[in-house]
């Protein structure tokens, strides 16, 4: 979450919905310590992933902050419930598994998936921390049946959100290339080489020698997106109706701001 006070407006982050690629655009409007806490323990809540706070837990323990969602002008991205879920599931194994999704067999990835239906069908209450990823869109948006969020787009009109926000700090601000992106080796290569290339990549990515066309070059090369469509003839269909339907909510809001693109919404 993002919070410029001289500015008065939030940027509401929801989990695998293009908010790094915002935040990196935005983070010198912000002013809020948030942004750089990462997972820590809250005495009221527990582990909490500061950095996708749902806006219940943000009333009830975070006052100050929800008053300014409350009273700033507020934005948000929202992203189709399956792509979200499958690219979760990549960040999911990035994060906390030796596994990425990129070395992984699609029977792999469905067993992924199963242990995550799994944890989702038994879930009281939000995502644990190193779960947020998967946690419904809405409850970052909707609070007591009203819409909080000011502006909403769908992810693929990230540019308009950028410009909106550039509108609010009265500057021209540019969105850049996609940061945190779900990537898929090109070449299918056996992990130890996977692994390999992956090592060579981030060496030549933080590297300050490189140049900047020269990285970009390489991502190419090596990467290629993430397209959870080839994966879904194999997810059997009790998976998917289970997706679509815990993201019942989430799929509706999506829609409907697909059809706006603007995505402009009261407060109602």
């Amino acid at each position: 979450m993002i919070i410029s006070d001289t500015y008065g407006f939030a940027f509401v982050h929801i989990p695998k919905c293009g908010g790094s690629t915002v935040k990196h655009v935005i983070r010198s409007y912000n002013q809020t310590d948030f942004l750089y806490m990462g997972i820590r323990e809250h005495p009221a809540v527990g582990r909490l992933d500061y950095a996708h706070i749902p806006l219940e837990i943000l009333r009830d323990h975070f006052a100050e902050e929800f008053s300014k969602i409350e009273q700033y002008k507020t934005f948000a991205v929202v992203r189709d419930p399956r792509e979200r879920f499958f690219s979760a599931l990549s960040q999911n194994q990035r994060m906390y598994s030796e596994t990425e999704l990129a070395t992984m067999t699609n029977m792999e990835i469905i067993r992924e998936c199963e242990k995550i239906c799994n944890y989702l069908q038994g879930l009281n209450g939000f995502c644990d921390p190193e779960r947020i990823h998967f946690e419904k869109q809405a409850r970052y948006l909707d609070l007591d049946g009203k819409r909080l969020v000011d502006v909403v787009l769908p992810l693929h009109r990230i540019d308009l959100l950028i410009a909106e926000i550039g509108n609010v700090v009265h500057r021209k601000l540019k969105i850049g290339d996609a940061v945190n992106q779900t990537r898929m080796q090109r070449f299918g290569l056996r992990k130890s080489l996977a692994d390999k290339n992956e090592k060579i990549y981030e060496a030549i990515r933080h590297s300050k020698i490189v140049p900047l066309y020269l990285k970009k070059m390489t991502r190419k090369i090596l990467y290629t997106g993430f397209d959870y469509q080839k994966l879904i003839p194999d997810v059997p269909e009790e998976l998917l109706l289970f997706i679509d339907q815990y993201y019942r909510e989430d799929a509706i809001i999506y829609q409907k701001y697909l059809k706006s693109h603007k995505g402009r919404t009261s407060r109602t």
